[in-house]
């Protein structure tokens, strides 16, 4: 039997009825629903990294006593658009905010000539995540295509697993595990041709993944084209990294925005959907 026409049962985060609350303990806490889930094992050691939804900067207008007159707040000078994200981790949440020209050095990661940031968390960051397991099983890639060309594909209703195993230079094998929504799917839409090739191609949204070089995860968008009639794929990540603008005192370093950094990924990706 052919891959695709297998069906596994698993046990998946539940996206659909997952969340997150922030700030507990804090004067003021929010909750958010859980755009992707990471479990990474290496060396035995288990984790699972949580990723919230995504926000902008803003004020909290009536927390304090002299209420703010607005709520967002305009950032016209920071590249990343005011875009706020955090991850959640063993009951602490770690921001993801990008670097805008005004990054000092030491707060971004060295990936190869550019520059990705560093998650920062302290010990009054406390997060409470609320995901359970839930059934799953995958869908078969030509299932998926065959309702996407009759038009009844619901893809509020579809998710990916993407297993992912990777070995960094003097170490063990990781093994890491991505559990996201599909956001976005190309498909080949002329059923009555057996010239053309069939394909699938997703894009998922925010979504955590791994670099080698580090040890803690990046985020960015994963896509995954995948050739049914061929039975080949291609995994790709995308993330924004920095160029470093040189300063001989450390504090003085700044860093900019260079371009969208690509990463290609090793593994297995499939469709599925919760029981």
């Amino acid at each position: 039997m052919q891959a695709d026409l297998m069906v596994e049962k698993f046990l998946a985060p539940d996206l659909d009825n997952g969340f997150i609350i922030n700030g507990v303990g804090n004067n003021n806490s929010w909750v958010t629903s859980i755009q992707s889930v990471m479990k990474r094992k290496d060396k035995g050691d288990k984790k699972t990294f949580y990723l919230s939804q995504e926000c902008r900067n803003e004020k909290v207008v009536f927390l304090e006593e002299e209420e703010s007159s607005s709520i967002f707040r305009p950032f016209l000078n920071n590249r990343s658009g005011g875009k706020f994200l955090t991850y959640s981790l063993d009951d602490k949440f770690y921001s993801l905010n990008g670097p805008d020209e005004k990054m000092i050095r030491r707060f971004t990661h060295p990936v190869g000539e550019c520059r990705i940031p560093i998650p920062t968390t302290n010990a009054d960051w406390r997060s409470s995540v609320r995901c359970e397991e839930r059934a799953a099983y995958t869908v078969p890639d030509h299932e998926i295509l065959e309702s996407c060309q009759n038009e009844e594909l619901n893809i509020n209703k579809i998710y990916f697993r993407l297993k992912v195993s990777q070995r960094a230079q003097n170490t063990e094998e990781q093994e890491v595990v991505i559990y996201a929504p599909v956001r976005y799917l190309n498909f080949s839409n002329n059923p009555a041709s057996d010239q053309v090739s069939k394909y699938l191609q997703l894009i998922s949204g925010d979504c955590l993944f791994p670099l080698i070089s580090t040890d803690f995860p990046s985020c960015g968008y994963i896509a995954a084209a995948k050739s049914i009639s061929e039975t080949k794929q291609l995994i790709e990540a995308i993330f924004t990294v920095y160029n470093e603008i040189e300063s001989p005192d450390l504090e003085q370093s700044k860093a900019s925005l260079r371009y969208l950094g690509m990463s290609k990924m090793n593994g297995i990706v499939d469709f599925y959907r919760y029981e």
